[in-house]
């Protein structure tokens, strides 16, 4: 029995953290063994939300700001890395199979999880799109090469279309096998690389590095809740 651990950082607000754990406890997890655990950041007032099952530990105090769009500083990327290396270490500790990292705006459909384990890759991410200013058009959760750039934008129409596409770099609701992770692919930034303080390309490019490739699956698009 594949063994899951579900978890994020967390800054967010009650009401979208509401519909992100309703979404978290409808996935059909049926034959698997799967533990949540977050890392609440600056949002005390989360805990009462989560069920027994769910653990968490508080971490950075450090002030975030989410308004139409979302204000990233140094320091919040920095909390943001070592929050989810914190959780690497835990999945590699405990001996999980997988880390399914979700973000807490991230509502997912609930064959998600078993659709992502039945493609058998290293690296997944489920497609979800957004509209990150509020006069842009939507764009994915998936790039392919460099900090967020496609050479051919015709091939995110073709990720429109349901299949598993090999991509470039992904991140936010990605499901990871514990070989990537014991092979040292984290999400530390790479000191030759201006943008990798940006902790899912940093993590991206050492797993290519590496040599997994990344893929990003688009038969259970979730949602986005970016703004309210």
């Amino acid at each position: 029995m594949n063994r899951i651990m579900i978890g994020a950082p967390v800054r967010q607000d009650e009401e979208t953290f509401v519909k992100y754990l309703e979404s978290l406890k409808k996935l059909n997890t049926e034959g698997l063994e799967v533990d949540y655990f977050f890392i609440l950041h600056n949002s005390e007032n989360l805990e009462k939300y989560l069920e027994p099952n769910q653990f968490y530990i508080y971490g950075s105090n450090n002030e975030y700001v989410k308004n139409e769009t979302h204000v990233w500083s140094n320091e919040n990327l920095k909390d943001v890395i070592l929050m989810k290396n914190a959780l690497i270490n835990k999945v590699l500790r405990e001996k999980y199979d997988y880390f399914f990292l979700v973000d807490s705006d991230i509502i997912l459909h609930e064959n998600t999880l078993q659709h992502l384990i039945k493609q058998d890759k290293s690296i997944i991410s489920e497609i979800f799109w957004t509209r990150w200013t509020p006069e842009r058009e939507e764009e994915p959760n998936a790039w392919l090469y460099d900090f967020y750039s496609f050479d051919d934008l015709d091939k995110i129409k073709d990720w429109r279309k349901k299949g598993v596409y090999e991509v470039g770099g992904t991140g936010a609701c990605i499901l990871i096998k514990k070989q990537v992770l014991e092979s040292s692919v984290n999400y530390n930034p790479i000191k030759n690389i201006s943008f990798s303080l940006w902790e899912d390309r940093a993590f991206c490019i050492r797993a290519s590095v590496a040599g997994y490739k990344i893929y990003v699956d688009t038969h259970y698009p979730a949602e986005h809740l970016y703004r309210r």
